[in-house]
């Protein structure tokens, strides 16, 4: 699909398209590319989107960019890599808005082309702090990676710098989180995965430090594993929807920081 490219660029439209293509077709769908040319630039904006199996993963992404900012620094993707292998990533990059969004996308599409490449998801992540380092210039990004194998019904989990994540199955609740410092600080990071059998029903819940935590003025580090007990069973875009929303009211309606929030739940 090839669209005339609107005044605000950045991709600020894609939640937009996505949500009307979705609902013309009746059905979830998920964009596999996406290009927004430079500003002035004679070139079309593409979509490039693909229909999703019923049996495959339930996507919900909700996300509210800081309080002055049209766009938020943070980047939310999925990916087949395989017929049975899904990757999901949600990235923050330093700082907000328009410079931080580049910076988180990019190591997003790196991540996806190193992985498409079958590198591990090691091998990936050490290959993108390194591609930034490279740059020479102070900036860095979190990483938040889960590898899908609906095969063999398993998830394989790589935490950089990012904030814990929940893992709920039949209302139990885990937290998953790592000491990892963001990607293009140190020349050598760990990368420590984890990897999980799945059952189903199950619901992994993807965050950025601006939910996680709440406002600096009255930081509630931990108040998430509470709130979604009783919301576990909405479908992952409603259940999304509600934790940026509550983290909202929160930040007082005016966010301090860019709000991201991921829900993927697998069942079969």
């Amino acid at each position: 699909m090839e669209l005339t490219p609107c005044d605000v660029r950045h991709s600020a439209c894609v939640r937009q398209v996505s949500s009307c293509i979705s609902s013309g077709l009746d059905g979830p769908v998920l964009m596999k590319e996406h290009h927004c040319p430079p500003d002035k630039s004679e070139e079309k904006c593409r979509f490039k989107y693909v229909t999703m199996d019923e049996e495959g993963p339930e996507l919900g992404i909700a996300q509210w960019p800081k309080e002055g900012n049209a766009v938020s620094g943070d980047t939310v993707a999925a990916t087949i890599l395989t017929e049975d292998r899904w990757l999901f990533v949600l990235s923050d990059g330093m700082g907000s808005g328009e410079e931080a969004q580049k910076e988180s996308s990019g190591v997003v599409r790196l991540l996806e082309q190193f992985l498409l490449l079958d590198f591990t998801l090691q091998e990936a992540v050490e290959m993108v702090n390194s591609l930034l380092l490279l740059k020479g210039e102070e900036r860095f990004a979190t990483v938040d990676l889960a590898l899908l194998d609906l095969a063999n019904k398993n998830l394989e989990l790589a935490k950089i710098g990012a904030v814990p994540s929940l893992l709920i199955n039949q209302g139990n609740c885990r937290v998953l989180e790592s000491n990892s410092l963001p990607v293009g600080i140190l020349e050598e990071i760990p990368v420590e995965t984890v990897s999980l059998p799945l059952e189903t029903g199950t619901v992994l819940i993807m965050t950025t430090d601006g939910v996680w935590q709440g406002p600096a003025n009255d930081q509630r580090e931990g108040w998430l594993p509470e709130y979604v007990q009783g919301l576990w069973h909405l479908s992952a875009k409603d259940l999304a929807q509600r934790i940026v929303e509550h983290s909202l009211i929160m930040h007082g309606g005016k966010a301090e920081d860019d709000l991201s929030v991921f829900v993927v739940r697998l069942d079969w």
